[in-house]
């Protein structure tokens, strides 16, 4: 049974797209084969999971003090650079994934829905995506602020 590394590196919320890229570009680079597949899409999972830990990281930092400018920056960083370079690399992995015919055990449903993602992902929404997410992270500091 495989465990998750539950230790994030100390500077993880420094990070920006480039500590994350290399991530992507050597899933990208290795071979998927049906005897490859279980470990890719471990290695994926925890990839996804490393990225999603960010978001929520520093989106919580921004509802725990509305006035942290440091936490506001980390967050609109995630949104403008590291979410639409993420969304690419992960659009990838899942058209390489079904390129290559592989599946693993209990792995029916989330090729279903990789194909349904791959069917409606537009790269040219992107930006809009990333502003919505800015958008909504400062009306909840404007309505957050109003509270007493």
């Amino acid at each position: 049974m495989r465990t998750v590394e539950t230790t994030l590196p100390t500077d993880f919320l420094d990070w920006t797209w480039a500590d994350f890229k290399p991530r992507y570009e050597e899933l990208l680079g290795r071979q998927l084969t049906q005897a490859t597949a279980e470990s890719f899409l471990w290695d994926w999972s925890r990839l996804q999971a490393l990225v999603s830990e960010f978001r929520v990281q520093a989106r919580i930092s921004t509802m725990l003090d509305i006035s942290d400018e440091q936490a506001a920056a980390r967050y609109r960083r995630y949104t403008d650079d590291i979410f639409p370079e993420t969304e690419k690399e992960e659009q990838k992995l899942k058209n390489k994934v079904l390129s290559a015919g592989v599946s693993a055990p209990g792995f029916e449903m989330p090729l279903r829905k990789f194909r349904a993602q791959a069917d409606v992902f537009r790269e040219r929404n992107l930006p809009l995506l990333g502003e919505e997410k800015g958008l909504i992270q400062e009306y909840q500091s404007i309505v957050g602020a109003r509270m007493v």
